[in-house]
């Protein structure tokens, strides 16, 4: 497989993960989903959808202000993902 190929089945994997893993958070199972978007981001830690879906599942603090900052250093301009830690900074300071 030449380099373009394996980018594109790269690609369709992680496409693939990140339905899988809506489809199992969708069904009740954020575990399930939890490790799947885990794997598409192993894949592509670039992909700013992984990081916005893992989201849905990040139980700690810490995680969520891993994953913003993620997004944010792969979009800076992602209002929501600075909204986000701004108030999780601002909770963070209350405490």
């Amino acid at each position: 497989m030449n380099g373009e190929m394996l980018e594109q089945h790269q690609d369709a994997r992680v496409n693939e993960l990140l339905e899988a893993g809506r489809a199992a958070f969708n069904a009740g199972s954020p575990r399930q989903a939890h490790d799947l978007w885990r794997e598409a981001a192993s894949l592509d830690p670039y992909d700013e959808r992984v990081w916005v879906a893992l989201l849905d599942v990040l139980e700690t603090d810490a995680d969520v202000r891993v994953c913003l900052e993620n997004i944010l250093a792969i979009n800076p301009l992602n209002v929501g993902a600075r909204r986000q830690l701004r108030a999780l900074e601002a909770r963070a300071e209350r405490i």
